[in-house]
């Protein structure tokens, strides 16, 4: 919704009339943009989403008259900013900023929209409008983002790097034949890139007949530009390299990018349904509107090469779509009255746009309703999948009805706070080994509680989906497994199935699938030393004798750095249940062994959310109370109301000292960052709901300044703004 009402009001903006903004916001709201949402990567949305959110802001401060409703533009591209900011911070924010810079760019020194700017103008408004946008971004985002950062500074990929990770390359470039058949397929699996055939011919036309309005070289060269950043490297590339840090994260998935070239299209495609009434007057150029339907062929003979042909949806599109422009572009030549030729070029822009909405969208809708299982379809989305729509109702579920879910839950009410381990052969060589997230749909994988089944039933694992991870939970699942395995994902492997770190992790369940052999050797050593204590006809739960209560105390505590403690415990050099290993530092807190009898020594948890944690202890001499939770720097802690500090302990867990006696100890997540962003992002968004609602408040009263009527055909024209030209 915000990304397809943005998008219209965007194209109104540039000049288009009704019809055009609203084939742009179509193309753009339901193609490529709308699949990535709903099929992969919702991260994607957090960028693409406010994409056009951002230009229409850019547009409307650099056509504003007076400094209110500049200013009143530039919090609206600061919000989206904002949100792109915030939502995907490193390759997709970078990125992201680089394609506005580029807007920027381009309406303030290469095609502005007011006719007669000077030089010494463009460059004033580069240079207010591009800085003044990006602080107002940061100072929205500034509590989603600066929290962020300080996690991103903590985990294994500080800065978006990935050099020695596993799984560091996440996509390979594309091939230019792979590119170009992804763009002009009509095949199922490439609906993240297809653009379809209305739009592949309506955005080629547009260079060619609306070259030098409405930006097209600007969308034009953002398609371009993006598209060769999909491809290995070129001089582009190492252009772009100069960008501290760029490469890193490029590299990484360079076939991202295409997320943010939709609106290159959208905005072309309109464009060009603009013009259309103008063709039929250029005699000379009318020829033009089969141009694009050519290059289709001969891109499309070019992969047949590698490949399979495009498909006829895209060839049936494709045509149809020439053959109104033909009729709109000849509509000159036909015997009829003025009026009934404009009625023609009505029609074909009417048919253009329910084209360009009917494919593929309502075609998979009818396929799905002619075919609901999926049969000559396959993969379609849009139809009812009995296996899938069921696997997402259990995932979803509070309970587990018959399942380990039920036992632990029941365990849950009656004990102190465990966690638990699901083993569906991840890891097992020779076996092919995939994710759980990968299996998220196999039924196996849902009965031993992995991926958001642990949320929803109320339940704690140490496993699952991350691809930011803190440093010290990735090196501590490394060295428990012994290897790295993707730095998505924290499963454990079979090396870590007698590991004391595993143990120290507070896991005292292990849910095992049943339809693994129980002779088989990984079923062997998981199981070892561990009891028996629900079954049922797909999974066993295990008990752990040797798991460690959530939070122990401990009466000699001796400096180590994280790798070494996290080593040394591994090995079982060294005994957590009585020392504590602490990062090495100013404040390392040191504490020799003594030799009392520390059997009194006693820890409960009485409270525990995600962020705050309350316990209570009970030691007869000073100690040092261990957490078996992830440290992390924003936590803070108190020991009967008196702040301390957190010790990073163990390699990764969380330690305080403690005083002899009864005490109440608090532990909570509050970050500096958080409580900067806070005031930040609250003073900024007050500020703009300030200036949007003077703005308002000043349009209704001036009468120089009023909205479009609605019956108006013209382009959009807003109170205190330059009207739209073709710039």
């Amino acid at each position: 919704l915000i990304a397809g009402t943005a998008t219209y009001a965007f194209g109104r903006a540039l000049g288009f009339g009704a019809s055009a903004a609203l084939l742009s916001a179509i193309v753009y709201e339901f193609g490529p943009f709308l699949w990535v949402q709903t099929d992969c990567c919702t991260v994607s949305g957090q960028l693409s989403t406010w994409i056009p959110v951002a230009f229409l802001g850019v547009e409307l401060a650099l056509r504003a008259r007076t400094w209110l409703y500049r200013v009143a533009a530039w919090f609206l591209a600061g919000l989206g900013i904002s949100q792109m900011l915030s939502g995907w911070v490193g390759q997709g924010a970078v990125t992201g900023m680089l394609v506005l810079a580029g807007w920027v760019g381009y309406r303030t020194l290469i095609g502005p929209p007011v006719a007669g700017w000077s030089l010494r103008t463009r460059i004033v408004q580069a240079l207010t409008t591009g800085p003044v946008i990006v602080i107002i971004g940061l100072g929205i985002s500034a509590a989603g983002l600066l929290p962020r950062l300080a996690v991103n500074a903590q985990s294994f990929n500080p800065g978006g790097t990935y050099e020695n990770l596993a799984g560091a390359v996440d996509e390979a470039p594309y091939a230019p034949w792979w590119l170009i058949r992804n763009l002009i397929s009509s095949r199922f699996d490439t609906r993240a890139v297809a653009l379809g055939g209305v739009v592949i011919v309506l955005a080629l036309l547009a260079v060619f007949v609306a070259r030098r309005r409405y930006a097209v070289l600007f969308f034009a060269g953002l398609v371009l530009v993006l598209g060769i950043m999909s491809l290995e490297t070129t001089p582009i590339h190492r252009l772009f390299y100069l960008i501290p840090m760029f490469e890193e994260m490029h590299s990484h998935s360079p076939r991202r990018v295409l997320w943010l070239a939709p609106i290159g299209p959208a905005m072309l495609a309109g464009a060009t349904v603009q013009v259309l009434p103008e063709l039929r007057n250029r005699l000379r150029h009318r020829w033009v509107v089969f141009l694009p339907l050519l290059m289709l062929i001969g891109a499309d003979l070019y992969v047949t090469r590698y490949d399979t042909w495009a498909g006829w949806p895209t060839y049936i599109t494709a045509g149809l779509t020439t053959l109104g422009l033909a009729i709109a572009a000849y509509a000159r030549s036909i015997h009829a009255p003025e009026l009934a030729r404009t009625r023609i070029v009505g029609a074909v822009t009417g048919g253009i746009i329910a084209l360009a909405f009917v494919v593929p969208h309502l075609w998979d809708i009818a396929a799905s309703l002619n075919d609901p299982d999926g049969l000559t379809v396959p993969n379609n989305l849009w139809q009812h999948n009995p296996t899938t729509q069921r696997a997402i109702e259990i995932n979803l579920a509070r309970d587990d009805t018959g399942g380990a879910g039920e036992f632990l839950q029941r365990r849950q009410e009656t004990e102190q706070p465990f966690r638990y381990v699901g083993y569906s052969g991840s890891g097992y060589r020779p076996a092919p080994s995939r994710s759980y997230p990968d299996r998220r749909l196999d039924g196996q994988v849902i009965a031993i509680l992995q991926n958001a089944r642990p949320f929803r039933l109320g339940l704690e694992s140490i496993q699952g989906y991350n691809p930011l991870q803190l440093k010290t939970w990735y090196d501590w699942m490394t060295t428990l497994n012994g290897e790295p395995q993707n730095y998505h994902f924290t499963d454990l492997w079979p090396g870590g199935f007698q590991s004391p770190l595993l143990d120290m992790t507070n896991v005292r369940y292990v849910v095992i699938d049943r339809y693994i052999p129980p002779t088989r050797d990984d079923f062997l050593a998981l199981t070892e030393g561990r009891t028996e204590v629900y079954r049922n006809n797909r999974v066993v739960v295990f008990e752990n004798p040797d798991a460690y209560p959530r939070a122990w105390i401990v009466h000699d505590v001796r400096p180590a750095p994280a790798q070494e403690a996290m080593a040394m415990f591994a090995s079982g050099q060294v005994d957590a249940r009585a020392v504590a290993l602490v990062q090495s530092g100013d404040d390392t807190p040191a504490l020799a062994p003594s030799d009392s009898d520390h059997r009194g020594d006693a820890v409960t948890v009485t409270h525990y959310e995600p962020d705050r944690i309350e316990l209570r202890s009970t030691s007869a001499e000073e100690g040092f109370l261990v957490l078996s939770e992830v440290y992390e720097e924003g936590w803070k802690a108190s020991v009967d109301g008196d702040e301390v500090e957190v010790h990073q302990t163990n390699g990764a867990l969380r330690g305080v000292e403690l005083p002899a006696g009864e005490h109440q100890i608090v532990m909570e997540y509050r970050p500096t960052s958080l409580a900067i962003g806070m005031v930040s992002t609250g003073l900024f968004s007050i500020a703009g709901v300030g200036v949007f609602l003077y703005a308002g408040l000043t349009a209704s009263r001036n009468r120089r300044l009023v909205a479009i009527s609605s019956r108006r055909r013209g382009p959009l024209a807003a109170p205190g703004l330059s009207t739209p030209d073709t710039a």
